[in-house]
Parts: structure tokens; C-alpha cells; sequence
């Protein structure tokens, strides 16, 4: 099957243990198409059959679509982020990472509450958990935390799942993400300083705290 206008691809990351690939294309019209796994209702098409050929599966309409995270470490999500700032999920929600302040899972992509401005999104899918980490615009860039709370990813003082973004963990950040294998993550935070801050687990000190 020929796609025309196709001017961005997105798709789960090799070397991820478990992976059942997916792949997101978008058009020049904003149209996303999605085909591959969607055990969980990570493509986002009301579905939770697998797609073998490219499937519509949203509509920006006059937004753009600036990233796509889709990942399979034995359960499988997706997040989308649009040019307007929004954050939109879909697929498996364990742990809370959908943000939608409880645990049901969606197979539609479905916008997240309290944050806005998104610029980036980062998505940790393993057998240890499932995170979703949202840095925005807002006091030169905000961090927000939330699904897996195991090992205090979330930086609340506890170890309870966290099943919507609440308070920016730190704002000047310029990156971030999740470091780590197995059950055993940590996440790191660069502000725009130079700064750099990590929390969460600390097998073979991944947190530098020796």
C-alpha cells in the first residue's frame, strides 16, 4: 500500500524486551494512520484488534502533530502531543498513566487534564511500570510526573500509584526522561542552568548518590 503526503513516522522502539510493534504515520493534512499492535487500544481506534494495514485512527484537523510515543514492555500505551499544547493518551492504564485520575483503560485517544503547553512527552513502558513524564511551556519548561510510583518517580514523598499529573516537579527544565531496566527506574530532569536532578530507583547507583 502506497501513502502519499506522509510527512512523519512514529513507531515502538527496537530492543524494548516484549515488543509487539506499532507505527503511526502522519499526513499533510494532520490525519494520523496507525497499524500493529493494539492489544491494549494503544492505536487509538475504539479498537483493540490488531491492524494489519494503516488505519485512520485521528484527526488533528488545524493542529499539527508534534510527537508521538508509543512503547510494549508487556502492557502498551501511547501519547500524542498536538501543536496546540494538548497531551492525548491511549491503551493500557495499570498504573494511572493515562492521567485520568483513575485506572480504566482507553482504546480512543482521550485528552489529559492539568497540564497544558506540552512541548515533549516521554513514555517508560516496563515490567517494573508504566510513566509518563509531560514537559511544558510554562516557567521556561515544567515537569510532570505520573503513572508507576514505586520508587517515588512521581517525587510525592510516597510509593502510591499516581494516577494524574498534579504539581511541576521543577520548572527551567530543558529535557527529561527515564533511566534504568527491569523494575528499576529513576528519572533525570536537565534545567536549563545546567543543573541536572535524578530521582527514583537507584540500582547500580543510576542516581549517582554514592
Amino acid at each position: 500500500m502506497l501513502f502519499r503526503s506522509i510527512t512523519k513516522v512514529f513507531c515502538t522502539p527496537g530492543g524494548v524486551a516484549e515488543t509487539r510493534g506499532s507505527v503511526f504515520f502522519v499526513s499533510s493534512a494532520n490525519k494520523v494512520y496507525a497499524c500493529g499492535a493494539n492489544t491494549y487500544g494503544q492505536l487509538g481506534n475504539s479498537g483493540t484488534t490488531d491492524l494489519q494495514t494503516p488505519a485512520q485512527v485521528y484527526d488533528a484537523t488545524s493542529n499539527t502533530i508534534v510527537d508521538i510515543k508509543t512503547q510494549d514492555g508487556g502492557v502498551c500505551n501511547s501519547a500524542m502531543v498536538l501543536s496546540s499544547g494538548a497531551l492525548y493518551v491511549s491503551g493500557d492504564n495499570t498504573y494511572g498513566q493515562l492521567g485520568q485520575g483513575n485506572l480504566t483503560p482507553l482504546n480512543v485517544w482521550t485528552s489529559v487534564g492539568g497540564v497544558s503547553n506540552v512541548t515533549a512527552v516521554r513514555l517508560l513502558v516496563s515490567t517494573g511500570g508504566v510513566n509518563i513524564a509531560a514537559i511544558t511551556s510554562a516557567s521556561a519548561g515544567s515537569l510532570f510526573v505520573w503513572g508507576s510510583n514505586a520508587f517515588n518517580q512521581g517525587a510525592n514523598g510516597g510509593v502510591a500509584l499516581k494516577e494524574a499529573p498534579s504539581t511541576a516537579l521543577l520548572t527551567g527544565v530543558s529535557d527529561a526522561g527515564f533511566s534504568g531496566s527491569g523494575g528499576l527506574h529513576s528519572v533525570w530532569a536537565l534545567l536549563t542552568s545546567g543543573d541536572l536532578y535524578t530521582w527514583g530507583a537507584n540500582g547500580n547507583n543510576g542516581i549517582f548518590q554514592n
